[in-house]
């Protein structure tokens, strides 16, 4: 293995845990919110809002972009996926505890290691396996704390799961051969046409100049987010950045605790451990 090979994995585990980071924060603006916005009012404050993100990157690196895609049905996918597993992470953030929400949510990495060895043809090693388990395990502690949990509220967030693991997959193949910035670039086109009919249906917030600071962060936040997961997919192996996802479970109870004052138990810390155990077994063991 080179030394340039290693520097590309990196940089990828780099890219993805600020990716994980930023869309943690962006959920905390998503919570914020969901007291006097919809559900699809949010939604499209978060795509419209990270537009001017993802165009300043463009512009940035419009020397090496090629605007033309070889593959138009896998970014319909790709937003297909994205759309839904969006409007269903995002109900989950505004009606059950935080730190509940980003532990049920990061069990998007376990569709993804079986999604990159099946359609990826990409080796998942033991360890991988291993790795994955324990997060797993970590997960289901983070969450099992939290009574507020119910069942509709759980099929939710794991098909919101599903979904994005449907995503990183489309991300992996798209970033063979394109610019990450692109592919956030379609994505969050075909999104706002989506958020326009909703705004024309459901109608735009009356808060919105009220919460400008609110507003602001959550489309930075959600670009940027966007933008430094496209990036990663871009530099690395699918089946070794997913588990950073469970990262996520990290910052969710962090940031429920500080701002919500919802508790973090003994058992929730042991699960917390394991996630970051879980995720250094399938980072440093990769075959």
């Amino acid at each position: 293995m080179n030394s340039l090979s290693i520097s590309r994995k990196v940089v990828a585990a780099i890219l993805m845990v600020m990716s994980v980071f930023m869309w943690s924060v962006t959920e905390v603006f998503i919570k914020a919110l969901g007291g006097n916005y919809s559900l699809f009012q949010i939604v499209a404050l978060r795509i419209w809002l990270s537009l001017p993100i993802i165009l300043t990157v463009l512009y940035a690196d419009r020397r090496n972009i090629r605007f033309r895609t070889s593959f138009p049905l896998l970014h319909a996918l790709r937003f297909l996926f994205g759309l839904t597993a969006m409007i269903a992470i995002f109900y989950v953030v505004t009606t059950i505890p935080l730190g509940t929400a980003a532990a049920l949510t990061s069990t998007a990495p376990f569709f993804v290691l079986v999604g990159s060895s099946f359609f990826l043809a990409e080796r998942v090693s033991k360890f991988a396996w291993l790795g994955a388990a324990v997060g797993f395990l970590g997960v289901v502690l983070v969450a099992a704390p939290h009574s507020t949990i119910n069942l509709p509220g759980a099929f939710v967030a794991l098909t919101g799961a599903l979904l994005t693991g449907g995503v990183t997959i489309c991300l992996r193949i798209l970033g063979r051969t394109e610019h990450p910035a692109i592919s956030t670039l379609y994505n969050t086109t075909g999104m706002s046409f989506v958020c326009l009919a909703a705004t024309a249906y459901f109608g735009f917030p009356s808060s919105f100049f009220e919460d400008y600071l609110l507003v602001a962060g959550l489309g930075t936040a959600g670009g940027l987010a966007q933008i430094l997961n496209s990036w990663a997919y871009c530099h690395g192996n699918a089946a070794a950045l997913a588990p950073l996802e469970f990262t996520a479970c990290l910052w969710g109870p962090l940031f429920g605790l500080a701002i919500w004052g919802e508790p973090v138990t003994p058992i929730a810390i042991v699960g917390l451990a394991a996630i970051v155990v879980g995720g250094c077994l399938c980072t440093t063991k990769e075959s």
